[in-house]
């Protein structure tokens, strides 16, 4: 018998990112608290330390076998089987129908995303959030794409990004003169980086920021559009020496390497995505 099976479509390697990085870090939490977890992954896949790796191929008896079952909402069309669970847990921490009306699909694609996502909702035990603000944004689209469906009888939970399991504790920052800020969370669209750079032209000289993922997570998408605007920015407010852009930063060194800087910083606009689609590709 499983306790927990956790489900990802993304092979999980050393350095997991996006949701292959979500299920790494609910699987890796559930172990930690001693719970059984069993990671289904395609094949080549490494699981995380204390938790065991079953083959997608093999999901129809490790769903059959499993006390609860955690699935993105993107995959419960996938495979009929997922329906199936004794217990449901859909985690909503990536909600895709706000990816899609970003990405300026049809409203015909936007509406049949939207009713994806509401119709897995809706077969939940529970739902993960990671954020207060996707819950509301999930109770409406169940509300409207099922109105006959009943709110998850476990209700909506929170669980943030990333996993309670730490190693070593990081280094502190350092005794410089430079007061460093970091801007973590990606060069997206939704965000807006030209604040943080004329808050910066105001400032003394002695403060520095640093953008992370100005390259697009996969390797083969060319560098993120916000990247070079932020380096014309930086240049015409006379700030380019004071500004640097870098590519991700690993899932294993994201806590120490965020460390070293004085303050973390990002601004969000008032688009839809801003509010409720948490960005985890930052880990990869």
């Amino acid at each position: 018998m499983i306790r927990t099976l956790v489900v990802t479509s993304e092979r999980i390697e050393q350095d997991a990112a996006g949701p292959g990085l979500r299920a790494v870090g609910l699987a890796t939490g559930l172990a930690a608290a001693g719970i059984e977890v069993a990671l289904a992954a395609p094949s080549g896949s490494t699981p995380p330390d204390g938790v065991t790796l079953v083959p997608l191929g093999a999901l129809p008896c490790a769903v059959r076998d499993a006390d609860v079952v955690v699935v993105p909402a993107a995959l419960i069309g996938a495979d009929p089987i997922l329906r199936t669970a004794r217990r449901l847990c859909v985690d909503f921490a990536g909600p895709y129908p706000v990816e899609v009306r970003a990405a300026g699909r049809s409203a015909q694609e936007i509406a049949a995303a939207e009713r994806s996502a509401a119709e897995a909702i809706g077969l939940a035990d529970v739902v993960l959030c990671a954020h207060q603000r996707q819950v509301p944004f999930a109770a409406d689209l169940l509300a409207r794409h099922c109105p006959d469906a009943l709110p998850p009888p476990g209700g909506y939970l929170l669980v943030p990004f990333g996993s309670p399991v730490r190693g070593a504790a990081p280094a502190s920052p350092g005794q410089s003169s430079t007061f460093r800020v970091v801007w973590p969370g990606g060069l997206w669209d939704w965000l807006d980086p030209l604040v943080a750079l004329e808050a910066l032209a105001r400032l003394p000289v002695d403060v520095t920021i640093e953008f992370w993922g100005a390259q697009n997570p996969d390797p083969n998408a060319p560098r993120m559009t916000l990247a070079a605007r932020v380096e014309e920015r930086a240049r015409a407010l006379d700030v380019a020496d004071r500004t640097r852009l870098i590519g991700w930063i690993p899932a294993r060194d994201f806590d120490a390497t965020l460390a070293g800087f004085d303050l973390r910083s990002e601004e969000h606009t008032s688009e839809l995505q801003s509010r409720v689609d948490i960005s985890y590709a930052v880990f990869c």
